[in-house]
């Protein structure tokens, strides 16, 4: 369900600007993705790693050169500005078998996306484990609240 609302959070961030524009003048039209884009819903479920080592953002990263890089979880929403600048992204830290894990927002400037040799994308932030998991929990806001489905609105 998460998936679903950040995937339409960002259609519509997308969208509005764009109708704002129609008002007037020519329309600027993206007919496909450069190779460097991505998709904000590849984002959201995408491995993220924690590693003490220099990384190069937008680099090429082999499996070994991975060794004694820890999984932290994967991406699991995504925070954007007023502006639709993504602003940070959410992961769900500790914890084991979901017992005592808190989601951590994640500066986006601090993330970095990475490609594997064969060609899939996951992300990659420069701490450690520890580091992440003494983060101060990222808390919504009610006016920012995801309703769960069957709960009444505002809950």
């Amino acid at each position: 369900m998460r998936r679903i609302l950040a995937s339409t959070a960002i259609a519509l961030l997308t969208v509005g600007p764009l109708a704002a524009y129609a008002g007037g003048g020519e329309l600027g039209f993206i007919q496909s993705a450069e190779e460097s884009d991505f998709y904000g819903s590849d984002l959201i479920g995408m491995d993220i790693y924690a590693t003490d080592t220099d990384i190069a953002p937008n680099a090429t990263v082999a499996t070994d050169d991975r060794d004694g890089w820890e999984n932290i979880g994967e991406v699991n929403d995504l925070l954007l500005g007023g502006d639709g600048d993504i602003k940070a992204v959410l992961v769900d830290i500790g914890g084991f078998l979901e017992l005592g894990e808190h989601t951590v927002a994640l500066d986006m400037n601090q993330v970095n996306l990475l490609t594997d040799e064969n060609g899939a994308r996951f992300a990659a932030v420069n701490a450690t484990r520890e580091t992440l998991e003494a983060a101060p929990e990222f808390e919504r806001t009610d006016q920012m609240a995801v309703d769960e489905p069957g709960a009444p609105a505002g809950t």
